[in-house]
């Protein structure tokens, strides 16, 4: 049986229309904007643990457009008061002027999301605990950007 492994922002309220486009019988790990704690060991540990004991074959991380945390950082509204968010912002200010600057919002949010995919997965794949494991078991690892309205319904 194919497992996956889908890591998601717990806000985005993915999980249902995943498993309805994807089956039932795969597994969700949650992170405040899909931005996860990479050192941390707890965290590290659940990943791997996972992977091993319940077979998974693939990983995906799914970040959404309509994120509360990307729009926060894009229309520079008062921050939540979660670590991801400086995640964001570091994402936001190093590629503003290639990704950002002068571009539509709409644009600007789907540039986040895959920028913040894109380095979690990096992080993932290169931490020895969760990188080690992929390896290992040839784990498949994808991206997925979404916006509340395209892939999910």
């Amino acid at each position: 049986m194919h497992h996956i492994l889908f890591l998601v922002c717990p806000f985005s309220y993915l999980e249902q229309p995943l498993k309805r486009k994807f089956g039932k019988e795969h597994f969700f790990l949650t992170a405040p904007a899909a931005v996860f704690g990479w050192n941390q060991i707890d965290h590290l540990i659940v990943i791997r643990d996972l992977i091993v004991q319940q077979k998974v074959n693939e990983i995906c991380l799914v970040t959404d457009t309509s994120c509360r945390f990307i729009d926060a950082v894009i229309n520079r509204s008062e921050p939540f008061g979660v670590p991801a968010e400086q995640t964001i912002m570091s994402l936001y200010i190093k590629n503003y002027f290639n990704c950002f600057k002068d571009k539509s919002i709409a644009h600007q949010r789907y540039q986040l999301a895959r920028l913040i995919m894109q380095q979690q997965i990096e992080q993932l794949t290169k931490v020895p605990l969760t990188g080690e494991c992929i390896a290992q078991y040839s784990i498949i690892v994808k991206g997925l950007v979404s916006s509340s309205g395209n892939f999910l319904e």
